[in-house]
């Protein structure tokens, strides 16, 4: 919002193509409480963080049920950008991301898909194909900081071709406090493949 004032949108049956944004979030910015639902994001660039959705450190929560990301980019010619399609900053582990499609996201810096920066999320039956990350976690990027660590509990999804030029092809955990659980998942290499990944049923 930038006034000071948090938000509670609700975005639905919606599409966002070819947006910039000359600092973060290439199509949306959000601050406060945010629900996007069946929606698509294609070709929306960021000049840093989050090519498609920036969800602050003010967020309390973003939903995002039925999405597709596409083509995402996050400071693509430069050396600063994460989270080629989304950024998610500590929001009290309430965000969740249901049923969704991410494929050529591409990040400068980590997280080809994610970047996930000190919280802990729920991603359900998300399909990452294709996503590139210039130096590490190909699809996602969990990070660590001064107040702890990044660890998503992922339920039924796929991780296929995704590429992290530095480490983690398909998921990196940055840091001994992030640690993400992945159960009935398919994840090319092996869940057991990626350092810190707990690995559950299926």
């Amino acid at each position: 919002s930038g006034n000071g004032m948090l938000t509670s949108p609700l975005i639905a049956r919606s599409t966002f193509t070819d947006n910039t944004a000359s600092r973060t979030g290439g199509a949306i910015f959000v601050d406060g409480e945010s629900k996007i639902v069946n929606s698509t994001f294609i070709s929306n660039t960021a000049d840093n963080d989050g090519g498609a959705i920036y969800s602050s450190v003010q967020s309390e929560k973003l939903e995002i049920f039925n999405a597709v990301f596409v083509g995402n980019t996050a400071n693509i010619d430069g050396d600063e950008g994460t989270g080629g399609a989304i950024f998610i900053e500590e929001n009290d582990d309430n965000s969740k991301i249901v049923n969704a499609v991410f494929s050529g996201n591409t990040a400068s810096m980590s997280g080809g898909a994610i970047y996930i920066e000190e919280t802990s999320p729920k991603i359900v039956s998300a399909s990452f194909s294709e996503n590139e990350a210039y130096e590490s976690g190909g699809a996602i990027y969990n990070s660590e900081d001064f107040e702890g660590g990044s660890s998503p509990t992922i339920v039924n999804s796929i991780f296929y071709g995704n590429s992290g030029a530095g480490n983690g092809d398909q998921i990196f955990n940055e840091g001994e406090n992030s640690e993400p659980t992945v159960s009935y998942s398919l994840v090319e290499g092996g869940c057991s493949s990626i350092p810190g990944t707990i690995c559950g049923n299926g």
